[in-house]
């Protein structure tokens, strides 16, 4: 993470892949920029891409300006991603 852009991260456990001590700041860094270079050898491009779609919607979402027309493309995005999850992922997951 570049200077100054999030807090320190106070424990990464790579036996057990989690991290923890993440501030919310830290979360939204992570879910809006570095998901998507984290996942992008390790999944299928079918998983991959929806992924990275829902970043770049939550990147949008919280950016400092969002025009009206933005926002109604970003609804009709939404529910496309969400319809590629719901066929990769089981419906528990939401």
């Amino acid at each position: 993470m570049l200077d100054g852009e999030s807090s320190k991260i106070s424990c990464v456990n790579v036996k057990d892949g989690k991290i923890s001590g993440m501030k919310s700041h830290d979360c939204h860094v992570f879910l809006q920029d570095y998901l998507s270079v984290v996942f992008r050898n390790i999944l299928s491009k079918e998983v991959y891409e929806p992924l990275v779609e829902l970043c770049v919607i939550f990147k949008q979402l919280t950016s400092k300006t969002l025009s009206s027309n933005r926002m109604n493309k970003l609804e009709n995005d939404i529910a496309i991603t969400l319809y590629k999850l719901e066929q990769i992922f089981p419906p528990t997951f939401f």
